[in-house]
């Protein structure tokens, strides 16, 4: 998604985190709009039966631990 946003021009909700350093060099920049003040769900994408993968748990867990201080 993000790459989408930067090549194409586009518009789209991403966690701080991901984008902060393109917010620094100013390649993005925030919409001012009531839809910031709610919070978001994200979700990971994974072949089919990795879900279930004790990595893919612990990388799923990690991700929102990171996500969860912001």
């Amino acid at each position: 998604m993000l790459k989408t946003i930067l090549s194409e021009g586009a518009w789209g909700v991403l966690p701080e985190p991901l984008i902060r350093q393109h917010l620094r060099e100013q390649e993005l920049s925030v919409i001012k709009h009531t839809y910031g003040l709610t919070q978001e769900d994200y979700c990971m994408f994974t072949s089919a039966g990795m879900s279930d993968h004790p990595a893919m748990i612990w990388l799923a867990d990690q991700v929102s631990d990171y996500l969860f201080d912001f």
